[in-house]
C-alpha cells in the first residue's frame, strides 16, 4: 500500500541497529533513490542540520 506513494518500508532488528550500526546506514543509503542526493544541494537555512550528504558519504 505504501508502495503506491513511492515508500518503501525497510526493517531493521534491533541486534543489527546495536551489533551492525554502519552495515544499517549504508542499507539506508543504498535504498535512497539517486534524486535524493541532488535534492541535498538545496541550500539550507540557518541553523538547519543536513541528515545526509551525498550517497558516497557514508561509504
Amino acid at each position: 500500500m505504501l508502495s503506491e506513494y513511492g515508500i518503501k518500508v525497510i526493517r531493521f532488528t534491533n541486534q543489527e541497529i546495536n551489533n551492525n550500526f554502519n552495515g544499517v546506514c549504508q542499507r539506508i543509503n543504498d535504498e535512497l533513490p539517486l534524486s535524493f542526493a541532488s535534492a541535498q544541494d538545496i541550500p539550507l537555512d540557518e541553523g538547519d542540520i543536513p541528515l545526509l550528504t551525498n550517497k558516497k558519504s557514508l561509504a
